[in-house]
C-alpha cells in the first residue's frame, strides 16, 4: 500500500496500490441548526450543509447525509479503503458505528 494522501479517483481507487485521502464527517446538532461537513486531510471542506431544522434533527440527518456524500466523488471508494479487520467488514462495522452514534445521541437526551 502506498503512502496516505496519494490521490486516486474513479476505478483507479480500487487498484491494489492506490489510496485516497481520508474524509472526516463533522456533525453539529447542539442547537436548532443541523450542520454537516465533510473535511479532507488538508482541512478543505469537500461538502457542507446547514439548516435550521428545529426539533427535526433525527428526521433530516440521514437524508441530508446522503445528499452531502453524493456531492463528493469517490466517497464510496474512500470508505471501501478503510482498514477494517476482516471479521468486522460489512454489516458488523455498520452496527458498531450505529451503536456508537446512538450512544453519542443519548448524551443529548437530558438537554431538551
Amino acid at each position: 500500500m502506498s503512502a496516505p494522501g496519494t490521490e486516486a479517483s474513479g476505478s483507479d481507487a480500487l487498484d491494489a496500490g492506490a489510496t485516497v485521502p481520508r474524509l472526516t464527517l463533522a456533525v453539529d446538532c447542539a442547537t436548532s441548526y443541523l450542520a454537516l461537513a465533510l473535511v479532507d486531510e488538508a482541512g478543505r471542506v469537500a461538502a457542507r450543509f446547514a439548516a435550521d431544522v428545529g426539533r427535526g434533527h433525527a428526521a433530516r440527518l440521514v437524508p441530508e447525509l446522503e445528499a452531502l456524500t453524493a456531492a463528493v466523488p469517490g466517497w464510496r471508494e474512500r470508505l471501501a479503503r478503510v482498514d477494517v479487520p476482516a471479521p468486522l467488514r460489512g454489516m458488523p462495522i455498520a452496527f458498531i458505528c450505529t451503536g456508537m452514534m446512538a450512544m453519542a445521541f443519548l448524551g443529548f437526551a437530558g438537554m431538551v
